[in-house]
Formats: structure tokens, C-alpha cells, sequence
């Protein structure tokens, strides 16, 4: 069992009640992997492997033989890169699909020559690629990685299942492939860190840009909770400070997206009040 807590801002002490109410709640007395989640820059990590820190709390935990690993997940390959280097961390979790391949370059080869485990977080790339057997099918071809493959039904275990049992490298066709769509979404795709945020308008920036793909995903339904339409009125208020640009890691043209999203919103829920009331009339 793999667990993680958002534990760059937490002490010891807090990391330990998070683990208790943990084991608590799942009934067990004994966690495999558990995480430091979302370290997201170098300040960050510091405070993780401080004196009191939640690092600290997380060696106690495993001296009493409460947790088996401790590991560490972040979107910033910086932050990644020193934590093998200083040795501190059993585990990490890092984002790895063919829309975001980078980690192969350094970290992963990197953890495997240290033997830290690597696990694969968002292969198919938060919904946004498509090809999900194309995109599990990467990852998984990556040597020395446990790939972490999200699923929003029962009937995708059996999905994935089978390109596991397919196995091995991508074809010619399916590398050219993967060449095409990275080269389209290289400056569009959000890898949904957040590392942009807090926004001076308050707009969750991840849920306006991944709009088309959550919509996808769970149709108009999505709307009725969560950020996404609040999300949306806010995002009409966007000044373009540009102070997003200058935090995103991938330099993505932020408010640019934000307005097209925006307005591919308003064509989609014009569309489909146009079939409701076509229906509601007929």
C-alpha cells in the first residue's frame, strides 16, 4: 500500500497524526510506501528534511516498524535530482508519460543506479492523451519503473491488464506516433502542478486548462461540484499579470490558454443548451 501526505509544510508531529488517522482508517497496523506529496521547490524540500520536519516524523515511524519505505513525489526534477543525490528517501514519484518524458533523461536512470524505486505517476497525462493503450503501453516500457495507472471504471483493470501482458517496445508506427503529439501539445499541455499558483485573481489555473479533458472525461456533471465552475467565472477576470509565466517550469503562454479555453467553453455549453432545447422542444 502506497499513502502520501502534502508534507512540505508540516512538522513531525503533524506528519505523525496523518499517519495514525491513516492506519486508523484503513484498519492496518503497517504502511509499504509512505510519501512526502508535492514537494515543489527547493524551499520546500528543505523544510521536509529539516530537524522536525515531516521527514523526521516519517524515520520515527519506520524505526517502529510502522512504515516500510518513506519516499518523496514532486514535479520538479530539481528537487528530485537532490533528493538522490542526498540519499534521505527510499521511493520517489515522479511524472512520466510520453507528454512529459524528461524524467528517463536523468532521474529515472539516476534512482535505478542508487536502487531507490521509481513510481510512475499520470502516463496517460491527467486524461489529456487520448490513446490510453498507446500512452500505458510507454510507460510500461520504461525498465525499472512501477507505473501508476489511474482508472475511473472497473472494466479499464482489465483494459490495462492486457497491455501489460502485451508488453514490449513501441513499434515504428507507434513512435512516430508519439513524436506527432508531443510535438502538438509541447507548448498547450498543463502538467498540472500548480507550481503557477496562487494566481493574483484567485483562478485555478489547472482546472481552467484541463476544461476540455475533465469535461471528457465526466461530461457536464463535472460542473455541479469542485473548482470548475467557479473556475470559470474567475478566469473571466484574468489581467494577464503574466506572474504565472514566470513560475510555470514549462514556460506555457498561460493566459493565452486561459482565453482560449474560455472561449472553446462558451462554443461547447452553447451547443449543448442548443441540443437541450432541441430536445426539451421536440
Amino acid at each position: 500500500m502506497v499513502l502520501a501526505s502534502k508534507s512540505h509544510a508540516r512538522t513531525a508531529d503533524k506528519m505523525r497524526a496523518d499517519l495514525e488517522t491513516s492506519l486508523g482508517e484503513l484498519q492496518r497496523d503497517y504502511i509499504d510506501i509512505y510519501k512526502c506529496h508535492f514537494v515543489a521547490n527547493r524551499a520546500d524540500y528543505e523544510t521536509v528534511i529539516s530537524p522536525g520536519g515531516a521527514l523526521e516524523g516519517l524515520r520515527q515511524a519506520k524505526d517502529e516498524g510502522l512504515v516500510g519505505h518513506i519516499g518523496i513525489t514532486s514535479h520538479n526534477l530539481e528537487v528530485l535530482d537532490r533528493s538522490l543525490d542526498d540519499g534521505l528517501f527510499d521511493v520517489l514519484m515522479v511524472c512520466f508519460s510520453f507528454l512529459e518524458p524528461r524524467a528517463r533523461e536523468t532521474i529515472i536512470p539516476k534512482a535505478r543506479k542508487k536502487n531507490i524505486g521509481v513510481l510512475a505517476m499520470k502516463p496517460f497525462s491527467g486524461g489529456v492523451i487520448d490513446d490510453a493503450r498507446l500512452a500505458l503501453k510507454y510507460a510500461l516500457a520504461e525498465p525499472g519503473v512501477l507505473v501508476l495507472a489511474g482508472v475511473e471504471h472497473p472494466d479499464l483493470f482489465d483494459e490495462n491488464w492486457r497491455v501489460f501482458q502485451e508488453g514490449g517496445p513501441l513499434s515504428e508506427a507507434e513512435t512516430r506516433q508519439v513524436a506527432e503529439m508531443q510535438q502538438s501539445y509541447e507548448k498547450v499541455f498543463c502538467r498540472r502542478c500548480d507550481y503557477c499558483q496562487p494566481c493574483t485573481e484567485e483562478i485555478p489555473i489547472q482546472a481552467v486548462l484541463g476544461l476540455r479533458s475533465m469535461i471528457k472525461r465526466m461530461g457536464i456533471e463535472v460542473f455541479r461540484s469542485g473548482p470548475f465552475g467557479a473556475g470559470i467565472a474567475k478566469a473571466r477576470n484574468c489581467t494577464e499579470c503574466g506572474e504565472c509565466i514566470t513560475r510555470c517550469p514549462y514556460e506555457l503562454p498561460i493566459p493565452d490558454l486561459i482565453r482560449e479555453n474560455l472561449r472553446w467553453w462558451m462554443r461547447w455549453r452553447s451547443d449543448v443548451l442548443t441540443r437541450i432545447y432541441a430536445v426539451a422542444g421536440g
